[in-house]
């Protein structure tokens, strides 16, 4: 297999350059396998194209300016998927770079780093989930109390103290069914909430159009074909209101 030119992709054998900005990152590793980086907002992470022809390893120098991770003004572990897979790797840090070497393996495409900052997009430190405090004699474990009583709440639950009310809801939702670090975030420290949807304030019944509600009922009356109900479903999941792994 060729390596492809790396001519007009921004990398060199040290440097790889940020695709939109004028920023560059230093790297230690094979030129050839480099093919572009770039920058994902929604999904605050970077993304490296690779064409990886055996196994081996890159350290990424990645400075602070364009991406980091911090939880509750520290630093947090990044989140690195390759090919949809969540790998481990080691670091070391500075007041202002993070040294990530990331090891792979032959054949792979994509190498993805999520982050809670990435240049040119927001900031999201997350905010240090309440205290849990459990009864004499329980432990919490995992941010719960293990065999508590129910309690009734006396109201209903307000809108989470994470969700940012001038951005869209359904970006959280996004975010929990496609990140498992995330929804492993919200699980833990957000028991309370029966659904992320009931968290950003989206819940999933208010998302269901009334002509689908229609649909099913007609079905269980008769009324319509398999074909409709197969119709109605499909458009709940290309609206990813229905998720379906």
């Amino acid at each position: 297999m060729t390596p492809p030119s790396t001519g007009d992709s921004g990398v060199t054998d040290k440097t790889v350059a940020v695709e939109g900005t004028k920023e560059k990152i230093n790297y230690n590793g094979l030129e050839s396998v480099i093919q572009n980086l770039t920058v994902d907002k929604d999904a605050v992470s970077i993304i490296l194209t690779m064409n990886a022809v055996k196994d081996d390893s890159i350290t990424l120098d990645i400075p602070r300016i364009i991406l980091d991770s911090t939880f509750n003004g520290r630093d947090s572990d990044f989140f690195i998927l390759i090919d949809g897979n969540d790998v481990k790797y080691t670091e070391t840090k500075s007041s202002t770079h993070r040294k990530l070497t990331i090891p792979y393996k032959s054949g792979i495409e994509k190498i993805e780093i999520i982050g809670t900052y990435v240049i040119g997009g927001p900031n999201i430190d997350y905010p240090e989930p309440e205290q849990i405090v459990c009864p004499q004699g329980f432990e919490s474990v995992n941010g719960k109390c293990p065999d508590k009583p129910v309690v009734e709440q006396s109201k209903e639950l307000e809108i989470a103290s994470f969700v940012d009310k001038s951005k869209d809801p359904q970006s959280y939702i996004d975010r929990y069914n496609n990140e498992p670090s995330y929804k492993k975030w919200f699980d833990d420290n957000y028991p309370e909430y029966d659904s992320i949807e009931q968290a950003v304030g989206l819940e999933l019944t208010e998302k269901i159009p009334d002509w689908v509600k229609n649909v099913f009922g007609w079905y269980a009356q008769d009324q319509v074909s398999e074909k409709e109900l197969l119709n109605a479903i499909k458009y709940l999941i290309n609206e990813k209101i229905l998720v379906v792994n």
